[in-house]
């Protein structure tokens, strides 16, 4: 898992090809003007999804988990909480659904990470991290979200 400011992406190229291509369409563009839907860069190798929903309370939300894709997620607007734990900490609550690559998982046995999602910073995960997105921070609002699909 990666948690840094939108603006330090680019240090992590290297990793993987489909991550640098991603970085590389984010820098220097100006993604607030997208409308909401789904947007392929490089065919299923890179896809950007922007997203408009309400925030939830962090109770009613489900952990999640992706083996094909990486998640770049940020918000454009709004404030969201994020929780975050090991894929390992996690018992799965149902079959991984491998057409659209997402596995729902149970309540967290141990520390969970609130990451902060708000305008300039980014959170990336990985295959082995779990992660709770669109969890109210302070109250229920609005949201408007970047989530880069990056195939693995």
């Amino acid at each position: 898992m990666i948690y840094d400011r939108l603006s330090a992406l680019g240090r992590y190229k290297g990793l993987l090809r489909n991550l640098d291509t991603a970085i590389d369409y984010l820098e220097g563009r100006d993604l607030g003007k997208l409308e909401p839907g789904r947007y392929p860069i490089d065919g299923e190798k890179v896809i950007v999804l922007v997203q408009a929903y309400e925030t939830k309370k962090p109770e009613t939300a489900d952990y999640e988990c992706h083996r094909r894709y990486i998640d770049i997620q940020f918000a454009l607007s709004g404030e969201e909480v994020c929780y975050a734990v090991p894929l390992s900490e996690l018992e799965p609550r149902e079959a991984f659904d491998e057409e659209r690559d997402i596995g729902f998982l149970g309540k967290a046995r141990g520390l969970e990470l609130a990451l902060p999602l708000v305008p300039g910073r980014v959170a990336v995960f990985f295959p082995q991290d779990a992660h709770k997105p669109g969890c109210e921070a302070r109250a229920r609002q609005a949201m408007r979200k970047i989530v880069v699909k990056v195939e693995v």
